[in-house]
């Protein structure tokens, strides 16, 4: 939807006095979901992040099988789980089995 062109440069003198009187902007609703939305990928590829670093530091150069399984993941709960897990697994191939597990809905924490 357009407003005519006084109308829009009327609404937006009204929002940025709102925003100087209130010392802060104005975000729309389709701006915070934009923000979560980025918020929330941030986390996600954080933790990806982290787990393969770890897995790494741990065992060595990871393969790319599990470099793919991790890289698709989108829960940040089961990530933070093979996270925790990472710090402990025993070598590449028990890391890939529990994530086969935890993918088909087994064990968790």
């Amino acid at each position: 939807m357009t407003l005519p062109v006084e109308l829009e440069q009327g609404f937006q003198v009204e929002m940025k006095n709102y925003e100087e009187g209130n010392k802060m902007p104005y975000v729309t609703s389709w701006e915070r979901f934009g923000i979560e939305k980025g918020i929330t990928a941030g986390i996600i590829q954080r933790g990806r992040e982290a787990v393969l670093e770890i897995l790494e530091t741990r065992l060595g150069t990871v393969p790319d099988s599990i470099v793919a399984t991790i890289n698709q993941i989108e829960d940040t709960d089961l990530l933070k789980t093979l996270l925790k897990r990472s710090i402990t697994i025993g070598s590449h191939a028990e890391f890939e089995t529990l994530c086969q597990q935890l993918l088909a809905g087994g064990e968790s924490s």
